[in-house]
């Protein structure tokens, strides 16, 4: 004869599941053997093909980044920061000490140089855009998101007040591709006066 388990039996082991679970889900108080694990996982490499595009390089950085990007249990967002700023870090220090250009990294705050001939304006920076595995390389040429500076009221000289992302007059909601916010496209390496510029954060306003 066939068995019909009736759905009420079926339900009951779900039911001390959920009944095992921690208050308002909180993860840390699930017992070891049901909490999940991040292991350290092998890296693997490419052998990157010559050719125009560079494609097999870029995959293998997408791949196998040098910082772990993950958060989890055991990983914050802290962590991840403090693992990028030391991995930039070494890398500057060795390039360095080889006699090679700085590398340039993604998203980091920049002085650039924003003046025509004969003058010298220098603006705040982020770089946007770095073709992949050029970062230290001399010729490289860099996408940067322009920040306005806004002066203190008592008219300090210098970078002394707070810095916005600057907006673009010409911007026009209504036409295809069209930034709000001011970006230089390839800018070279000689127009980056100042790398890894520190800023922080007050009120929801941005200093140097």
């Amino acid at each position: 004869a066939r068995h019909n388990s009736s759905p009420l039996a079926e339900e009951n082991p779900w039911e001390q599941v959920f009944d095992d679970m921690p208050p308002n889900g909180d993860v840390n108080q699930l017992p070891p053997h049901r909490r999940l694990e991040w292991p350290n996982l092998p890296r693997g490499s490419f052998a990157a093909r010559q050719g125009p595009s560079g494609a097999m390089g870029s995959v293998d950085m997408v791949e196998n980044p040098d910082v772990n990007p993950i958060q989890g249990m055991n990983r914050s967002y802290d962590d991840v920061r403090r693992d990028l700023a030391r991995h930039q870090q070494q890398a500057r220090a060795a390039a360095h000490a080889a006699g090679s250009p700085a590398p340039i990294f993604r998203a980091e705050y920049v002085f650039i140089s924003m003046g025509s001939a004969g003058r010298l304006d220098v603006a705040l920076g982020r770089v946007c855009n770095v073709p992949p595995g050029k970062n230290g390389a001399k010729g490289v040429t860099v996408d940067v998101a322009v920040y306005a500076h806004t002066p203190p009221a008592r008219g300090l000289a210098g970078f002394f007040g707070s810095f916005a992302p600057a907006v673009n007059p010409n911007y026009n909601p209504s036409v295809p591709g069209s930034k709000k916010f001011i970006r230089n496209h390839q800018l070279p390496r000689s127009q980056l006066l100042v790398l890894n510029v520190q800023v922080f954060t007050v009120t929801k306003k941005m200093y140097v």
